[in-house]
């Protein structure tokens, strides 16, 4: 019998607050969910489900949070379709789990990252969604730099003459600084390969 479970693919460095209340790396895992797989599907159910509430409540409380909406939604509802269709789609978590991928924990999964490959070489950031009480609008977080650590890791591992980033209007500052470029004629970041260290 074939199992079907989230791959292991790099590290991804994060910083998590110390009980000095300082920041220090951490060491987390990036993984690429498998279309496959039950399992993941449910994590990600799981996800999509309790980060839109704590999203929700967030910005009710005053909170200012990135996009409007939370993407863990967005991104299973795409990974429900992928399921269905041969699309060029890639779905990856950054989890603070270190074995047992064929067991994703939801509670231990700290961002998603859904990224298209449709020409050779091209790949294309379409969502990228912390989560939402780790955001870099939450003050005093437990962890930080999860955008970082999913971006980092990626760019390490992806086989791209360019990668491509769709951005919301209030994301454009972490791209930015970053160090994607921005392309006012697309609208979008972007980065050659060439050019990335």
């Amino acid at each position: 019998m074939i199992s079907f479970q989230a791959k292991y693919i790099a590290p991804a460095t994060i910083k998590c607050k110390t009980s000095n209340n300082e920041y220090q790396n951490m060491d987390t895992s990036l993984v690429k969910l498998d279309l496959s797989s039950r399992s993941d599907k449910i994590a990600l159910k799981k996800i999509s489900k309790s980060w839109t509430k704590e999203f929700d409540r967030l910005e009710k409380q005053g909170n200012e949070m990135s996009g409007g909406t939370c993407f863990a939604k967005t991104i299973y509802d795409y990974y429900k379709t992928s399921r269905k269709t041969s699309d060029c789609m890639n779905y990856y978590a950054i989890t603070t789990q270190a074995d047992s991928f064929e067991k994703l924990n939801p509670d231990e999964i700290l961002g998603l990252a859904r990224i298209s490959n449709s020409e050779f070489g091209v790949y294309e950031l379409e969502h990228l969604q912390a989560r939402p009480q780790y955001t870099a609008f939450i003050e005093n977080s437990k962890y930080k730099k999860i955008g970082h650590g999913i971006l980092d890791s990626i760019l390490e591992t992806l086989p791209f003459r360019e990668f491509r980033v769709i951005s919301t209007i209030e994301s454009y500052d972490f791209y930015d600084k970053y160090g994607l470029k921005y392309d006012p004629y697309t609208l979008g970041f972007s980065i050659i390969k060439e050019n990335h260290k």
